[in-house]
């Protein structure tokens, strides 16, 4: 399971880097990824994440829902 993490990692900082996000974005989904498969933890808040993808796309500011745009940014 780890590598599998470490390789999508990867990509998607290959990917972001070239989109001049100079790896943000992708460190903080990493961070996000960490706190979800750590053990003993029974929630997790994305507010690191959001704030990262806010700045960088600002369509996602605020509360509202975009579950079909998200995956088509990233």
């Amino acid at each position: 399971m780890f590598y599998f993490l470490v390789m999508v990692l990867t990509c998607i900082l290959n990917i972001i880097l070239t989109l001049n996000f100079q790896g943000e974005l992708a460190i903080a989904f990493g961070d996000l990824l960490k706190k979800l498969w750590s053990s003993g933890r029974n929630a997790v808040a994305p507010r690191a994440f959001k704030t990262k993808l806010a700045r960088f796309a600002p369509q996602f500011s605020g509360y509202n829902q975009h579950d079909s745009q998200v995956s088509h940014f990233l």
